[in-house]
């Protein structure tokens, strides 16, 4: 992700290990990862990012992100639009970017096959 001076903001790198693990960068500094893992009936996701908690269901794009146990962003997918529509409800501006780049790295880690 670049900013309209084409400076690097923001990076999702996909781990040169597993093909399963999605790197997260802000501004340079590594703040941690999305993991999918398959499982018998369907996948399941580790997320280990900027200390915060993920719940709900990241499959079905209905989930939410805490940090120590305070509300830090809202995500979901709008059915019944041409493309995929999603809606992020983030609770501080600050957030706005550490937060973009989680829906981005769960989503690269939906993507998989």
């Amino acid at each position: 992700m670049f900013d309209s001076s084409q400076n690097e903001i923001g990076l999702i790198q996909e781990s040169c290990f597993t093909c399963s693990d999605f790197e997260v960068y802000v501004g340079g500094q590594f703040y941690g990862k999305v993991s999918r893992k398959i499982t018998f009936l369907r996948p399941k996701y580790i997320v280990d990012y900027n200390g915060w908690e993920v719940e709900g269901n990241m499959m079905g794009w209905e989930y939410d992100a805490y940090a120590g146990g305070v509300p830090v962003m809202h995500i979901s997918k709008e059915i019944f639009h041409w493309g995929d529509t999603y809606v992020i409800d983030i609770a501080n501006s600050a957030d706005e970017m550490m937060a973009l780049m989680l829906v981005l790295a769960i989503d690269a880690a939906n993507c998989q096959s």
